[in-house]
């Protein structure tokens, strides 16, 4: 005989941790499950031509549901930044086409680590973990070889 899954002490427990969760970091049941399924940014959102904060923070925002409040969180952004990056990209695009998954799609964690810049923390993550040649990456997210390897080299440095 199988017990109903809604009795069991560990979902009993599970359900009193989110609710926790839920309250102490203002999230909605959709965005506590997104963070959970750990949320992951295709790179060819940056060949939308927008800038790599606007094409990240919109594709959270608008294509994975994200808040505003959440998304500043995971990209260690003020909300006012984010708020004014997906405002500027909604002004640029006249209508929302996202990529699909890619294999080379980055951890939303790694885009945020500071004192980075989104783009710097994207090349090194496809260059060093992926093993990307920066031809690759640039062709990839849509921009100049010559503006990857910068990007690398300046990521480097700090």
């Amino acid at each position: 005989m199988r017990r109903a899954v809604g009795s069991d002490t560990r979902f009993l427990e599970l359900r009193r941790l989110l609710d926790s969760l839920q309250q102490d970091y203002r999230l909605s049941s959709s965005e506590l499950v997104a963070l959970a399924q750990g949320i992951r940014v295709p790179p060819t959102v940056l060949a939308l031509g927008l800038s790599p904060l606007e094409a990240v923070a919109t594709y959270l925002v608008e294509e994975r549901q994200l808040s505003i409040t959440t998304v500043a969180r995971l990209l260690c952004r003020s909300k006012q930044g984010i708020w004014q990056a997906v405002s500027d990209a909604r002004r640029k695009l006249q209508k929302r086409v996202w990529p699909g998954a890619s294999p080379h799609d980055l951890p939303v964690e790694t885009l945020g680590k500071k004192p980075r810049s989104l783009l710097e923390n994207l090349v090194t993550y496809l260059h060093e973990q992926r093993k990307l040649s920066f031809a690759d990456i640039a062709r990839l997210i849509d921009r100049n070889q010559r503006t990857v390897w910068t990007a690398y080299h300046r990521a480097r440095e700090k």
